[in-house]
């Protein structure tokens, strides 16, 4: 008789930890969603836990907005401008009703949709071509030369060519200071670089007419630097 009891507690507690009334209630899910996101820096984490809060049923529509919205958030720190702008379509579309949060996400919305060059371009181009997050290309193109002989490219062209240019006015070195850690964050800030090329004359008597697009997000040096430099060579 106390075996079967036994065995009947037994069973009684498996049902109530398999029970939905021990599963995370989305206000928690919300705060380690934060925790992961804000202490810890696991953005895939609180991105998989924000995604919980939003597919869950019990889920109050404040809550749901807020998890969408830091979702958002998220994928703007991992530079996904793509899924971000997704995630802000949907939250303006359906939590209109969650004007605090509705106010916040429609500027950063705003800058998502007009950072795109080919809108800028006129109509008569003849050929475009678009990088997204150019400053991420060249880490990611960085990070693949680690391990091989061209691992330091830079450090390679600046010996290259020390000997035929003045002291610290080689091309390396000139590449070298505009890659360095520091510009590199400035140049992960660039929304978007286009090409485009709205002229091609004739026999190439002249060089061919081109339309430039940068965004430079909100990188305050960058735009300076792109502002002085246009000022030199071409007209802003």
């Amino acid at each position: 008789m106390e075996r079967v009891k036994g065995f009947i507690v037994i069973v009684l507690l498996a049902g109530c930890l398999a029970s939905p009334l021990w599963a995370k209630t989305a206000g928690e899910l919300l705060q380690e969603g934060l925790y992961a996101e804000e202490v810890d820096g696991n953005l895939d984490a609180a991105i998989g836990l924000y995604g919980q809060v939003v597919q869950d049923a019990a889920a109050s529509r404040p809550q749901k907005a807020q998890a969408l919205y830091r979702q958002g958030l998220c994928y703007m720190k991992q530079q996904d401008d793509d899924r971000a702008k997704a995630v802000f379509e949907t939250l303006v579309a359906d939590y209109s009703d969650q004007t605090r949060i509705i106010n916040e996400v429609k500027p950063m919305l705003e800058e998502l949709t007009n950072s795109d060059p080919a809108s800028l371009m006129p109509a008569e181009t003849l050929a475009y071509a678009e990088l997204g997050s150019p400053g991420k290309q060249i880490e990611t193109l960085l990070d693949m030369l680690k391990g091989t002989p061209l691992e330091n490219p830079l450090a390679a062209m600046a010996n290259g060519n020390s000997d035929n240019a003045p002291q610290g006015r080689s091309l390396g070195n000139i590449v070298a200071s505009l890659l360095n850690p520091s510009m590199m964050a400035e140049f992960k800030k660039i929304r978007g670089m286009g090409v485009g090329l709205v002229d091609l004359p004739e026999r190439m008597q002249r060089d061919p007419s081109l339309i430039i697009v940068l965004y430079p997000g909100k990188s305050d040096a960058l735009r300076g630097i792109l502002l002085a430099g246009l000022g030199m060579v071409a007209k802003p």
